[in-house]
């Protein structure tokens, strides 16, 4: 069984290959196996451009039967062709990628606006579950429109992608001048601004809960 979930593991083990360190030969397997990988996940997308939920797959022959045949907007698929497009720089995955976006639109999207997940992939005109998650716009989107960026637009050596697709700079930013005053003032002022007023907001916002918080009163 292959669920959904694990289309991620291409892009993770290509990241893998292209570390500054270890042994180049094993770098190069890792490689291969996140393609041989990514080429068995993309023809449980050939027929429809959309994978389901959960297949069952035949190691012998290949032959893969949709087990769970839902789809709800997941990004693990794209988050994969994107890692091996920024890492190897083939197009095949940019083709890839594209068959998956025509497909996304002419079957998901929702005449009045937004998208919606399929309930059944492999069904010509499948029923839409009417729910739009947030990780869609999140994660699914995102690496798409990194996929057909330029190759160094946020590079994956300067930028790590947490497993929700946020961007966390891989590099120390006070160099950059992004940083609350200078490194001579202490540890609390080299941090990060944008660290700084996450704390603060949330300082307010415990600050705040506790103030409306219902005093009990005592029986006389």
């Amino acid at each position: 069984l292959k669920e959904h979930l694990a289309f991620f593991a291409p892009g993770l083990l290509a990241l893998g290959s292209a570390a500054p360190w270890g042994d180049t030969e094993a770098k190069r397997r890792l490689l291969a196996l996140a393609a041989e990988l990514a080429e068995s996940d993309a023809r449980l997308h050939a027929k429809t451009g959309l994978g389901p939920e959960l297949s069952r797959v035949d190691e012998a022959s290949g032959a893969a039967a949709a087990v769970d045949p839902r789809y709800g907007l997941r990004p693990e698929y794209v988050e994969s062709l994107f890692v091996l497009y920024r890492v190897t720089g083939d197009d095949v995955y940019r083709r890839r990628g594209w068959a998956f976006f025509e497909a996304l639109v002419a079957r998901c999207r929702v005449p009045g606006g937004g998208f919606a997940g399929l309930a059944d992939v492999s069904a010509d005109r499948g029923g839409r579950d009417d729910d739009m998650p947030s990780f869609f716009l999140a994660e699914t989107l995102k690496y798409l429109y990194l996929l057909f960026s330029d190759r160094d637009y946020y590079p994956l050596e300067d930028w790590v992608f947490t497993t929700e697709a946020h961007l966390i700079s891989a590099r120390p930013r006070c160099d950059d001048g992004s940083c609350f005053g200078s490194a001579d003032r202490g540890p609390l002022f080299a941090l990060p601004l944008d660290l700084l007023l996450l704390l603060a907001g949330g300082a307010a916002l415990a600050l705040l809960r506790r103030r409306r918080r219902p005093r009990l009163r005592r029986d006389s």
